[in-house]
C-alpha cells in the first residue's frame, strides 16, 4: 500500500540522517540526501 511505502522511505530517510548527518551541510550530495527523499516522498 502507499502508506506502506511511506513508512519504508521514512526508515531509509531516518537510517540516512543517522550514518550520512554531514550531507544535510553538502550541497553535493544533494540528490542522495535525506531532506531529497523526504520531499520525494510527498
Amino acid at each position: 500500500t502507499l502508506q506502506e511505502v511511506a513508512n519504508v522511505m521514512s526508515a531509509i530517510t531516518n537510517l540516512l540522517e543517522e550514518v550520512q548527518p554531514i550531507s544535510h551541510a553538502s550541497p553535493t550530495e544533494a540528490p542522495s540526501s535525506p531532506s531529497s527523499l523526504q520531499e520525494y516522498s510527498k
